[in-house]
């Protein structure tokens, strides 16, 4: 008989929440249909999107209620519609927030670590250190981050896990169809490194 498989401790402090709460909040989920291919900037406009008796604050203490160690807000849904409302928020609160976005982290040898125009020191802490895996650093303005969550933050910083082609620029696996289907636990403990050891010196 086979050793058991055991979780990592990364597995395990997450297990350890029991339950937690993602949120979906967009145009689509209150009837508003019909948006496919269409513009981030059309299809989360905030102002579509006016419900008279909205509380989120109600939403969070419920979730606490039920016993949720942890809420999630997703940023990324289709046309980017949490985070257009996202960025929108932050803007009435006259806030400019660093952004960590982890997009495909699940496969590759090499840690792709993008960012916007003022996001570069953040990247700079983030790819700082000893690192058990190779990593890329690259700026993510223009073109490079159109349709994606970057667009909305211009202090956003983008980390992939993939492998790097013939011109030395980062390819992630499955991008098209079975994105993070195939986990490497090795990356994806070295993604939770460098976060953990950037975030807990601020």
């Amino acid at each position: 008989m086979g050793e058991l498989c055991r979780p990592t401790k990364q597995q395990q402090l997450w297990a350890d929440c029991e339950l937690g709460v993602i949120i979906h909040y967009s145009r689509g989920l209150l009837g508003m249909g019909g948006l496919d291919g269409t513009a981030p900037e059309i299809a989360a406009d905030p102002a579509g999107l006016r419900p008279e008796r909205l509380d989120t604050d109600q939403w969070l203490e419920n979730a606490a209620s039920l016993g949720a160690r942890y809420a999630v807000f997703v940023a990324n849904q289709k046309n980017c519609q949490g985070a257009k409302l996202l960025s929108s928020y932050f803007a009435q609160q006259n806030k400019n927030p660093e952004i960590i976005w982890l997009n495909c982290v699940g496969e590759g040898d090499t840690i792709g670590i993008g960012y916007r125009m003022h996001g570069k020191r953040l990247a700079s802490s983030l790819n700082a250190g000893k690192k058990s895996k190779a990593s890329l650093l690259c700026e993510m303005n223009g073109d490079k981050c159109m349709q994606t969550v970057m667009t909305y933050f211009d202090k956003g910083v983008m980390i992939c896990a993939g492998r790097r082609d013939d011109k030395g620029s980062i390819v992630v696996n499955g991008t098209q169809s079975a994105k993070d289907r195939n986990i490497d636990e090795t990356i994806v403990a070295e993604v939770v490194s460098l976060l953990h050891r950037t975030l807990l010196k601020k």
